[in-house]
């Protein structure tokens, strides 16, 4: 966990609004847990009432998200001292959602903590940042795992058939643990195979390919916010993969 955060809890100064900014927010969101479940005690956040993870409906943050939040707020913790909102992907608010969490932000509660967990804080306005205590998380490239199977399944997207996709369940499902990692890398080789297709030139299958890397991102993305909520994980697998080879 970051030495900042960890200053804090130990210092027992715990800010009231917080904003992660990070390449990767599915991996901060793992340390926003982490510094929440230490905020609560090391208590889990599985059932927690205490505990809030909000996240995009439809690829938005939408204002009537954020006005849930606000009547949630105003209602005193239940078990602990403390009562917690992580916005996942809070770039992706809308204005209104901006302007109106702005709000909350100014005269929060005081047993309140927000926190926004962003890729790109440039997306949010200036009087949120202003608000914010700002934490730069940094990944290293280094000491992310490569999954061969997966740079098998995207290497070979074109050919596979549905029956050759939906076998490959049996992956996902052996390394369920390391689920979070095994999509977070299919969405960045995917980004880099992406990347590759777009520069190249004359290649006759060239935006076939680009289509279809696009929607696999955009499934993989979706079935991250799915598994996040909790659903049931044979059928969010089952459905992403379906997904793919459908388009």
């Amino acid at each position: 966990m970051n030495n900042l955060l960890q200053k804090e809890l130990n210092a027992n100064k715990i800010s009231h609004a917080y904003l992660f900014e990070s390449a990767n927010t599915e991996t901060a969101l793992e340390d926003i847990k982490e510094f929440v479940c230490k905020i609560f005690g090391n208590e889990g956040l599985d059932n927690n009432p205490d505990f809030f993870l909000i996240l995009p409906d439809d690829k938005t943050l939408k204002i009537e998200q954020v006005r849930q939040m606000q009547k949630d707020i105003v209602i005193k913790p239940i078990r602990f001292e403390k009562k917690i909102f992580v916005l996942h992907n809070a770039d992706k608010m809308t204005e209104q959602s901006q302007n109106c969490i702005l709000k909350t932000l100014e005269e929060p509660p005081e047993y309140a903590i927000i926190i926004l967990n962003v890729t790109n804080s440039d997306k949010l306005i200036e009087t949120i940042l202003s608000r914010v205590k700002k934490i730069k998380l940094d990944f290293s490239q280094e000491n992310i795992k490569e999954y061969p199977e997966i740079e098998r399944i995207i290497n070979n997207i074109e050919v596979l058939d549905t029956y050759d996709l939906l076998k490959t369940a049996d992956f996902f499902t052996e390394n369920k643990d390391d689920i979070m990692d095994i999509l977070n890398y299919m969405l960045k080789y995917c980004e880099k195979k992406l990347h590759k297709s777009v520069l190249s030139v004359g290649e006759k299958n060239d935006n076939i390919l680009v289509d279809r890397l696009v929607k696999i991102i955009e499934v993989v993305d979706n079935s991250i916010n799915d598994l996040n909520r909790n659903c049931n994980f044979n059928m969010v697998i089952d459905n992403m993969l379906m997904s793919i080879a459908e388009n």
